[in-house]
């Protein structure tokens, strides 16, 4: 079982949609990404290290960041520490689950420390959250609507999520809804968002994911925001005609491992930019 990984990016200046750029090759080091996983193969730490120069993340301290986790004996996060030079964060998680062992709920306390904001009154803040979930299954204990209504301290719902789940005759999932409500401390709507998925497979049997988004306006009316289509061989935004507005390309070795990753423009035959990617393994 692999224990450690570490992903080094590698980006390409000289890719910028032109076609007299096309051939050229200069690599440069941007990112590496070590990610650290315990005997049950999951996460426990992650760090991630900007190597090249960013001002803004070198005036806000995020050029390199570093996320720990723990876990619960049923495999959900109890804590989550994040850190970088300049700013902290804790979450911690007191987690509820029904006699099947599904979560149903949890208390959330978030607590952050930032040296980047310039007033001292606001350097430690600290928040409490309680998030309660509906569950419910057909027959065949498949999971057909799920609820996650989350409350701050003062009782007031500032966030909900609703999931519904449908499936084919043999099982398979084929669409879901999921609609989103963030609100206000006061409990004023300031967003309010349905996204629907479809699951199907394409000619080759690759499996597809696409996602339709739509904002509620004031009026309670669907506007339709963003179309998202989803492979393991690439990630394609499309507006409300179908025509692609940007889409990234994947390639993997014989391992299954990305290896590279391009970034097209509209009307782009030419990448505007490119991704590289090495790996290391450690098992102890």
């Amino acid at each position: 079982m692999i224990k450690k990984q570490i992903q080094k990016q590698f980006i390409n200046n000289h890719y910028d949609g032109l076609e007299s750029r096309k051939y050229e090759e200069q690599w440069i080091l941007d990112k590496i990404i070590t990610e650290e996983f315990n005997n049950d193969g999951k996460l426990v730490v992650k760090s991630e290290e900007k190597i090249l120069s960013d001002k803004q993340l070198v005036s806000q301290g995020l050029t390199k960041i570093t996320t720990k986790y723990d876990y619960d004996n049923h495999g959900s996060i109890i804590k989550k520490d994040w850190s970088s030079p300049m700013r902290f964060s804790l979450n911690q998680y007191n987690n509820k689950y029904d006699c099947s062992g599904n979560l149903i709920g949890y208390d959330n306390k978030y607590k952050c420390w930032d040296s980047y904001i310039k007033s001292n009154d606001n350097l430690e803040y600290t928040s409490f959250t309680t998030c309660e979930i509906e569950l419910k299954y057909h027959e065949v204990k498949q999971l057909i609507s799920s609820r996650k209504t989350k409350k701050i301290n003062n009782g007031i719902t500032f966030n909900e999520k609703t999931e519904s789940f449908y499936y084919d005759k043999s099982n398979e999932l084929i669409n879901k809804h999921v609609e989103r409500i963030n609100k206000s401390p006061e409990g004023d709507v300031n967003s309010h968002r349905i996204e629907k998925y479809s699951f199907y497979f394409d000619d080759k049997g690759e499996k597809i994911e696409q996602m339709d988004s739509f904002n509620i306006g004031s009026d309670g009316g669907l506007n339709f925001y963003s179309k998202t289509i989803k492979s393991h061989n690439g990630l394609f935004f499309l507006d409300k005609n179908n025509d692609t507005k940007q889409k990234y390309l994947y390639f993997y070795d014989e391992y299954g491992l990305k290896i590279k990753e391009e970034h097209y423009l509209p009307d782009k035959d030419i990448p505007w930019g490119v991704n590289r990617f090495e790996y290391e393994y450690y098992n102890n």
